[in-house]
């Protein structure tokens, strides 16, 4: 088990300078004439080293908790859903979604901001990523976080495998790989936290996060 930590450690930092190196060539591509073909590969390459950055850095911050580490701090939930908003209207800019922000609680609690950041962040993406059009709304109330989404929607059957590792819904455009959902499960369950999702096809998805006060 120790030699296992080290190693999630030690990977997760030295996977840090070539995968800002791949953003920063991915992000200078951009900036360039390019076809469509071309500029949905370069946004391919910088989505799935952007989820790399963010797999890597949730590794080496559970590698720390373990290892007793890991600082925690009184955190605003509401702050963090802020950032985590403005980071979404600018990524999917193109789709205009009508986002709503409910703040009915000011809610903090004691936890690692980053670790609390990738979970809030990961499913407010996936709310993005599989809704073409409507309402996003999020709401925070005393004792949990909900996201709606008027999205696509998912089956039983799918509802039931959204935590699988590498399992997607779809092909959905910027849906990741498939271990969002996973990383989600071990944060929260490592927290103390419980996600709960229901969902109904072409109706959307509602996705609950219990957080202690």
């Amino acid at each position: 088990i120790e030699r296992e930590r080290n190693f999630t450690r030690e990977a997760s930092h030295e996977l840090r300078s070539p995968l800002t190196v791949i953003l920063m060539a991915s992000d200078n591509l951009l900036v360039r004439p390019l076809d469509d073909a071309a500029r949905a590969m370069v946004e391919k390459i910088r989505g799935a080293a952007q989820d790399m950055v963010e797999l890597t850095e949730a590794l080496l911050l559970l590698a720390r908790d373990h290892e007793g580490q890991l600082a925690t701090e009184v955190v605003s939930v509401n702050q963090v859903l802020q950032q985590e908003l403005a980071r979404c209207r600018m990524i999917y800019e193109a789709k205009q979604f009508d986002f709503r922000f409910n703040e009915n609680a000011e809610l903090e609690l004691d936890a690692a901001p980053r670790l609390l950041a990738i979970v809030l962040g990961n499913l407010l993406r996936n709310a993005c990523a599989y809704t073409d059009a409507g309402q996003i709304i999020i709401a925070v109330d005393a004792h949990r976080v909900t996201i709606r989404d008027s999205g696509i929607g998912m089956s039983k059957e799918n509802l039931g495998r959204v935590f699988t590792p590498y399992f997607r819904v779809s092909q959905a455009r910027g849906s990741g790989h498939g271990i969002g959902l996973t990383l989600v499960k071990r944060i929260s369950d490592r927290c103390g936290w419980q996600v709960d999702i229901a969902s109904e096809p072409e109706r959307g998805t509602v996705v609950e996060v219990r957080l202690p006060a």
